[in-house]
């Protein structure tokens, strides 16, 4: 049992920096959004969903470069089946809430042509060059199209919004300071997701669990805590909206950044029980997003703890197949 101490810590550890930095980065990205005048909803669909996906691409990259390719599709497929289930449903059962469809009616049909495109690709063979240039592309344009959008009232902030920001005090200060909560929160996002990558990959071999559950499961749940701690917040207040445009633009994060910045660097080989067992789930996870959105309707309590059922029998059901 002695033998477990040291990848406990070095998974605590890179929990807590992952979770400090991520909060530091998308604060500080949120500050220095307002003042380029960024409504709340383009933050939280680029900077703060890029800001939450930066454990994964961290987890992601080292995981290829170490050469276990399982955590790296483990952890950005896992991770977003868990903010599909795992946080809607965490959301739902700490206060219900309901999504206007107005509001993804973009996103969740990119989702899923980025989602088809991924699992499409991995059954030819491994994400590559290709892939990536597609990926980072696809989402380079959506980034566009929400810069373009920025007239339609949901997308814009207000003029007296946008002036109360430079009236601040002393706001060079301020600015060095948004700046430094960014910087500093990536830089332990970098070092937190080697050191738990390290205490993961540790726990796995000494218990003698696959890479590919490990990514499905720990790093997934673990890199997916930002998420968490942000569905939390959003539901003590009542906003569905966010906790909806946090998951899915996460998840497009995920597939598009993490996933495709990592293809670039280094081809990432798709094993094949990923892709008949847990692509499936993960194209599930879309539709069931979908239905979500344009139902347009109240997600309750009891519909929360559906989904947060049908995450549990998917991690036992993974499980028991080891």
């Amino acid at each position: 049992m002695t033998h477990l101490i040291i990848p406990l810590l070095l998974l605590c550890a890179g929990l807590m920096l992952l979770t400090f930095g991520a909060e530091g980065l998308v604060e500080g990205s949120l500050r220095l959004s307002r003042r380029l005048g960024l409504s709340p909803l383009v933050a939280g669909l680029t900077i703060v969903a890029f800001g939450t996906s930066c454990p994964e691409l961290g987890v992601s990259l080292s995981a290829a470069i170490k050469g276990v390719p399982d955590i790296a599709i483990g952890n950005v497929v896992g991770s977003n089946i868990a903010n599909a289930f795992l946080i809607v449903g965490i959301g739902a059962m700490i206060r219900p809430f309901r999504c206007h469809p107005s509001l993804v009616r973009i996103e969740v049909p990119f989702l899923f042509v980025m989602t088809s495109l991924a699992w499409g690709l991995a059954l030819l063979g491994p994400l590559h060059l290709t892939y990536g240039l597609m990926a980072v592309g696809a989402f380079s344009l959506y980034c566009m199209y929400l810069y373009r959008a920025r007239a339609n009232p949901a997308y814009s902030i207000g003029e007296a919004e946008r002036s109360s920001g430079g009236k601040r005090p002393r706001k060079y200060i301020h600015l060095f300071y948004e700046l430094a909560l960014a910087v500093g929160g990536l830089l332990a996002l970098v070092y937190g997701s080697k050191v738990f990558l390290i205490g993961a990959i540790k726990i796995g071999a000494i218990l003698g669990v696959p890479d590919l559950f490990i990514g499905l499961t720990i790093t997934a749940v673990g890199t997916s805590l930002p998420e968490i701690a942000a569905t939390v917040s959003a539901a003590r207040r009542g906003s569905g909206d966010v906790i909806m445009g946090n998951v899915i633009g996460s998840n497009l994060a995920n597939l598009c950044l993490v996933l495709g910045i990592t293809s670039l660097i280094k081809p990432v080989r798709v094993a094949h029980l990923a892709m008949v067992r847990d692509f499936p789930m993960l194209m599930v996870s879309c539709l069931m997003l979908l239905v979500l959105v344009v139902r347009g309707g109240k997600i309750g309590r009891w519909f929360g703890l559906l989904l947060i059922s049908i995450y549990s029998g998917y991690v036992f059901f993974i499980y028991g197949l080891i």
